[in-house]
């Protein structure tokens, strides 16, 4: 009875370790399975929070060019040439500029359709202001910076940070930021003196 009893234990024991044995590997799965699934979002969420620091406003040319450097980096479009690729993110940044300018432009008010007219005049001269460091940093300087001179700091600490971020692009081609800079002023300044009119 004793031989009978011990042998039950060992098989008892022998389940239990069995049984904890596979709780945990099913937890183990469970977990590799949600921290894989949770990893798959990341080149997703990466690019949208990029493409956010590129809309918004007072954005330094560093933090323009560690965007523009994770949407290239992390696009479905990064194996196409050199040419395509650097099209692409012109393209991406000026589109993003365009809506911010279209925000600010949305928040001119028409003095006709306004009650207090001091308001909405230190409002729009406010708004105003903001379109002007726009066309002067974020199409002019910005561009010029990290297209055409490939520098977005003049700090010698950050310059090894720098040539990582600007190095993981393509080339620009200056006549190619000249045209986009271009065509963006021959399409929003109409806009811009319209509404500043207004």
């Amino acid at each position: 009875r004793l031989a009978k009893s011990s042998s039950n234990n060992v098989n008892d024991n022998d389940n239990n370790q069995h049984q904890t044995v596979h709780n945990h590997n099913f937890t183990l799965a469970v977990q590799m399975k949600m921290t894989y699934l949770h990893v798959q979002t990341f080149p997703a969420r990466t690019l949208t929070m990029a493409k956010r620091v590129l809309m918004k406003p007072d954005t330094t040319a560093e933090q323009t060019a560690r965007a523009l450097s994770a949407i290239d980096l992390l696009s479905s479009h990064n194996s196409h040439s050199t040419d395509m690729r650097a099209s692409r993110l012109l393209d991406i940044y000026f589109d993003s500029k365009a809506k911010l300018l279209q925000n600010l432009l949305s928040k001119l008010i028409p003095l006709a359709h306004s009650d207090t007219h001091n308001d909405v005049t230190d409002m729009a001269e406010n708004v105003l202001c903001q379109i002007v460091r726009l066309l002067q940093y974020d199409v002019i300087l910005t561009p010029h910076q990290i297209f055409c001179c490939n520098k977005f700091t003049a700090n010698p600490k950050h310059s090894q940070h720098q040539e990582q971020v600007l190095h993981s692009m393509p080339t620009f081609k200056p006549h190619l930021v000249t045209s986009k800079v271009s065509d963006f002023f021959a399409s929003h300044l109409p806009l811009i003196r319209t509404k500043a009119e207004a």
